[in-house]
């Protein structure tokens, strides 16, 4: 994938081959997620649905969906950090203390996802 996608996202990093990248909205200056699915995949429709109707402080902000050479994309905020997976094979396991924190953010975090 070259140029711009939609007119205005400039990727940056491949996170996972033909599925999710870090890039550039050139639109609003900011850095975003861009995930994307085969348009002939029913499950991307949903997906995008159930998505853009999450307004919790613990998900990502939605920014857009479009389709686009044959492709449904879904635009959220970039959030800076490190996955645990990565996280865990530097540093080795987690510290009670980390692991109790953790815990708590998802308690949290399933709390107000319990409307899905």
């Amino acid at each position: 994938m070259e140029g711009l996608i939609s007119g205005r996202f400039a990727l940056c990093e491949t996170l996972r081959e033909g599925r999710a990248y870090h890039a550039h909205d050139t639109a609003s200056g900011n850095d975003v997620f861009l995930k994307c699915w085969p348009s002939d995949n029913p499950a991307a429709v949903d997906a995008i649905a159930m998505i853009s109707a999450i307004d919790s402080p613990f998900a990502p902000r939605f920014l857009c969906s479009f389709e686009e050479n044959g492709l449904h994309y879904l635009a959220e905020e970039w959030i800076e950090g490190e996955p645990l997976d990565r996280l865990i094979r530097r540093n080795g396991r987690l510290s009670e203390e980390q692991a109790l924190r953790l815990f708590c953010i998802g308690i949290r975090a399933d709390r107000s996802f319990s409307w899905i």
